[in-house]
């Protein structure tokens, strides 16, 4: 699976990928690419949590 995130206006302040497999809440950073865009691949992903989470550098809320 591919989750993309294009970015047309600001950047975020912090990017990360956000996995829950039901074990408890990981984060890792990812960079915003230089065509604005954050990139995540992952497979053989049994149930659980999976995305991009961002935070905007006024609020901290993504």
């Amino acid at each position: 699976m591919l989750i993309q995130v294009e970015f047309a206006g600001e950047l975020p302040a912090t990017a990360e990928k956000y996995v829950d497999l039901g074990e408890g809440e990981i984060g890792y950073r990812l960079d915003v690419r230089p065509n604005r865009l954050l990139q995540l691949m992952v497979q053989d992903v049994g149930p659980g949590l999976v995305g991009i989470r961002w935070t905007w550098p006024d609020d901290g809320v993504s």
